[in-house]
């Protein structure tokens, strides 16, 4: 009986795996990014992984279900593939991206990720899933910006999250915010600190802004009777915050920038208002030596210029409590430093700043 039994039992397992289906793992589909970056807020394109040499095909719809794409994609040798829209169409939270190989079907919806570099409160802030872990990368964006730092942070129950740079000045950095989960996808997001350069004797506005959307808008006053001399606008900001305008007045006609004006652009920042300070420098070509002062504020930066041509250049304009600098030029070249030979007729270019990390700048012709 127990040999029978036994037999019995055998040929049932043989059936039993012999009709029993081996299941194949699907292919692997990971919204990843590139560059270790993530799918950037924003960003035109959206990037991931999937088997080598794959057809892939992906659908892009808003959070309301309209299409932002609808397209095949081959991925590469590597399984990397990428998808750019042609159409102004860009990436945010609510999304949801579909990608399709064989009959394998991996959904996935972008979650709501934001940062705020917040140059007023010197923090950043943002959202993000509730309770998940996110990564702060942030950089300074002054000299030689190749050191960046990041914090391990948590989102708490309301999807919060907050990182104050230790009561240190973010109004020259730009940061990025990074959320990744379990299965290796991986989404983030980039801000900057709003910021503006004004150039003594020229109409011409540059800086940073809040990747936000919302238009640039910085008034130009007049420093003694606060009388409106020009506003400098434009909607067109790059991926990355930059952006540049021209003072105009009223009949559209380009107005240059004078000690003593007052630069006004609260809606950059709360506390983006201040008055263009004179700033004065000279050289001894003989020693190769300028000197300035930079009218009781910070120093920054000063390049020499030949026929164009940046010959010479510190990112460490040092200033006294009364704003005056003396750069010598004659050292040995290191990071951040360039020496130059002066000659008469070399340009020189001083940028001093303001408390709040706004840039003033004046140039000078060698006699």
């Amino acid at each position: 009986m127990r040999r029978v039994l036994a037999i019995a039992l055998s040929v049932l397992a043989v059936t039993l795996f012999a009709v029993t289906p081996v299941l194949a793992a699907p292919p692997k589909i990971v919204f990843n990014g590139q560059w270790e970056e993530g799918l950037n807020i924003g960003s035109s394109c959206v990037y991931g992984t999937a088997p080598a040499n794959a057809q892939l095909h992906l659908v892009w719809r808003n959070a309301g279900g309209l299409a932002k794409a609808n397209t095949y994609i081959s991925s590469s040798a590597y399984g990397s593939w990428q998808y750019c829209s042609t159409d102004g169409a860009t990436l945010a939270s609510g999304d949801l991206l579909k990608a399709t190989v064989g009959s394998y079907t991996r959904k996935f919806v972008v979650p709501l990720l934001t940062i705020r570099v917040d140059r007023v409160a010197d923090e950043f802030r943002g959202r993000a899933p509730a309770g998940s872990a996110v990564t702060l990368w942030y950089v300074y964006t002054g000299c030689c910006p190749d050191y960046v730092q990041h914090e391990d942070l948590v989102a708490d129950a309301e999807g919060k999250w907050l990182f104050t740079n230790y009561d240190y000045p973010v109004n020259r950095y730009e940061g990025r915010i990074e959320w990744r989960n379990s299965q290796g996808d991986v989404v983030s997001a980039f801000d900057t600190a709003p910021s503006v350069r004004v150039v003594i004797g020229r109409s011409t506005l540059l800086g940073t802004t809040h990747l936000d959307g919302k238009p640039v808008k910085v008034v130009l006053r007049d420093g003694v009777t606060d009388a409106w001399k020009a506003v400098a606008k434009t909607s067109t900001v790059d991926e990355y915050g930059y952006f540049s305008a021209v003072f105009r007045n009223s009949a559209g006609q380009p107005v240059n920038v004078t000690p003593g004006d007052r630069v006004v652009g609260v809606s950059l920042a709360s506390d983006m208002h201040f008055v263009v300070g004179d700033i004065e420098a000279s050289a001894d070509v003989a020693t190769d030596t300028v000197s300035g002062q930079c009218g009781n504020r910070p120093g920054e930066e000063m390049s020499i210029y030949r026929s164009g041509n940046q010959i010479g250049y510190t990112a460490f304009l040092e200033t006294d409590a009364e704003g005056n600098f003396s750069v010598w030029f004659g050292d040995e070249g290191s990071i951040g430093y360039d020496p130059a030979n002066i000659r008469h007729g070399d340009k020189i270019e001083v940028v001093c700043s303001t408390v709040h990390g706004d840039e003033i700048v004046k140039r000078f012709v060698i006699p």
